[in-house]
This record gives structure tokens, C-alpha cells and sequence, in this order.
């Protein structure tokens, strides 16, 4: 069965962006310092939340679609542009349930806070790796809302200045 992983970067005092939905503080880092290039070709399918797909469209890679060769998948509750490079989902739980159960490769969680609890609360994601950004940014938006869960703490990397932490979730 394909296994959920939700792969992510965090600021060392837990936020995934700024109060904003900025990510500034991590774009001044290589991104080649980190284990994506591997993690990457591990998935071929992504499910991300409508905030992280609207600022990876307009603000992050507007001109190249970074995912060409991967299913992608956007949780959204509201209206949706037209965008062939996508697939909207009002069901992230039911969409990832079915997923798993598809030959193939991982499922990637891009982002953000709400899906990532969504999925968390159904106990759908297998594998929590963070790439740990060495900067504090004080407040902002953070990755885990309200969560109560437990954790084997599977692997230790260390990436120019990232260190990167995999768990598998331990099922309550």
C-alpha cells in the first residue's frame, strides 16, 4: 500500500510561514541543500491545501508548473479557477483513502495547517519528514493545529544547514 508523507520545511520554532502565509525566511536558503531532489522522485501523486497551490501559481514558480510528471490534487471548500494541471477536492480525507488503496508510488502532503490536521485527525499520513530551517521567525502560522499524536522517530539527516527528521506516526 502507498504511504502518506507528509514532507515539509519548518522554521526551528515550528511555523510553516509567517502570519502572512509568507515564506521568505526559507527561500534564502539553497534548496539543493536539502533531500528533495531524492524525495521527489519517491511520489507521484501531491495533495495540497488552496493556499499553498495559490502561492506556489502566483508567487512561487508562475511561469513553470514545478509538477508536470504528478497527479496533483488541491483540497478546496470554496469556488476554483480552471486549471488543467489540477484536480480540486472538497474531500481530502475521502480523496487520500482512495489513493492509498491505487498502485503507485508515496502521496506527498505539500501544505498546509488544515489539511495537514484534517488528514492527522483521520490518521491518514504514515510519514511526517521535516526539514528543519535553522531561523526563528517568532510567530506565524504553525504546521501541527491541535494535535494530539505520537511518534517513532525513524531518521536523523543532516543537510548543509537543514537538519531533516523522519517519523512514522504511531496510530492511536
Amino acid at each position: 500500500m502507498r504511504e502518506v508523507v507528509l514532507y515539509i520545511a519548518v522554521s526551528l520554532d515550528g511555523f510553516i510561514a509567517d502570519k502572512e502565509g509568507k515564506i521568505d525566511w526559507l527561500l534564502k536558503y539553497d534548496a539543493a541543500a536539502s533531500s528533495y531532489a531524492t524525495f521527489i522522485d519517491s511520489v507521484d501523486t501531491l495533495v495540497m491545501g488552496k493556499t499553498t497551490y495559490k502561492q506556489l501559481a502566483t508567487e512561487l514558480s508562475p511561469d513553470v508548473w514545478p509538477y508536470p510528471d504528478k497527479q496533483v490534487f488541491v483540497a478546496s471548500r470554496g469556488e476554483n479557477t480552471e486549471d488543467s494541471r489540477v484536480t480540486f477536492t472538497s474531500d481530502p480525507v475521502e480523496l487520500i483513502r482512495k489513493q492509498k488503496e491505487l498502485s503507485g508510488k508515496d502521496i506527498w502532503i505539500v501544505g498546509g495547517s488544515q489539511l495537514v490536521k484534517s488528514l492527522m485527525d483521520a490518521l491518514l499520513i504514515d510519514i511526517v519528514r521535516l526539514t528543519i530551517v535553522p531561523v526563528s521567525i517568532g510567530s506565524g502560522i504553525p504546521l501541527f493545529l491541535n494535535l494530539h499524536a505520537d511518534f517513532n522517530l525513524e531518521k536523523t539527516e543532516r543537510f548543509g544547514p537543514f537538519a531533516e527528521l523522519t517519523f512514522r506516526v504511531i496510530n492511536r
